[in-house]
């Protein structure tokens, strides 16, 4: 992600001798660079400088972006380099690549107008529910994944990256945690298939995360239950989504494909953007 770092610090000494500087150092995100890569630079910035005699120092470097540059949304073929492939995928899972919409989809006057998802019907965060079907993205583009589930039977996901103008894909975030805590406690499913969802923030990656559990109890199936969680982690301007539909609980209650898969799709995502 394109990234404005900002170093501020102060040096002092003590008897005489030089001091390391307590550095405060801030990164703010607005577009595609890699963190790595903006790390390296303020290591290699500072060991240029050196640490000098007693001075005050108030220093910042700009790097590919300014603060008052609005973020912009990436096109169709800027995702799909992105997204998870047999390659990049954890061992064991099988992608499927879907057809991309055309490049014309990243042109946000083609959107269509968009509803807050945080007002949409509690059913929206059941399995099925589209989070970029409330808050249309300037341009999305996903795969199909399948593995072999803890239970033996086939584990079926996906994942879809949603590219947003301005900050629309932190909004996003937003209204999906103002609609879980409004419909904790609604049934989102029926009577035979009692489902409740609820949200956590992570895991700790890209800018912010959210994790929504999503669990069905089937009555008529003696009490077994489904999940289908999904995990949404924002990186700049886009939304990396996991999910799985009616996957097996394990009894620890967690999500194992999504935990492995969330921190692989990351990696493939700020892989594709530093040129690797």
């Amino acid at each position: 992600m394109y990234m404005r770092i900002a170093l501020v610090g102060a040096y002092s000494c003590i008897a005489g001798r030089v001091c390391a500087p307590p550095w405060r150092v801030k990164l703010v995100t607005c577009g595609q660079f890699g963190h790595s890569k903006g790390l390296r630079m303020v290591a290699k910035w500072v060991r240029r400088v050196g640490w000098g005699a007693s001075v005050a120092l108030a220093s910042q470097l700009t790097v590919g972006c300014s603060s008052s540059t609005p973020a912009t949304a990436m096109t169709v073929s800027e995702l799909t380099q992105r997204q998870l492939t047999s390659k990049t995928a954890p061992e064991g899972y099988y992608v499927d690549v879907q057809s991309p919409a055309s490049d014309a989809a990243a042109d946000d006057s083609a959107s269509p107008q968009p509803t807050s998802i945080g007002q949409a019907p509690c059913d929206a965060l059941g399995a099925g529910g589209s989070v970029t079907s409330y808050e249309p993205p300037a341009a999305a583009s996903n795969v199909l994944l399948s593995t072999t589930g803890l239970d033996g039977t086939r584990w079926i996901g996906a994942e879809e990256l949603a590219s947003y103008s301005g900050d629309g894909a932190a909004r996003v975030l937003t209204d999906l945690r103002q609609l879980v805590t409004r419909c904790a406690k609604t049934n989102i499913g029926d009577v035979n298939t009692p489902t409740y969802a609820t949200a956590l923030d992570g895991p700790k990656l890209g800018d912010e995360s959210l994790t929504i559990k999503v669990r069905t109890t089937s009555i008529l199936g003696g009490g077994a239950v489904a999940a289908s969680d999904s995990i949404i982690i924002r990186i700049g301007s886009t939304l990396i989504l996991v999910d799985e539909v009616s996957a097996y609980v394990p009894p620890d209650d967690s999500s194992p494909q999504l935990t492995a898969l969330a921190p692989a799709a990351v990696k493939a995502f700020n892989a594709a953007g530093n040129g690797n």
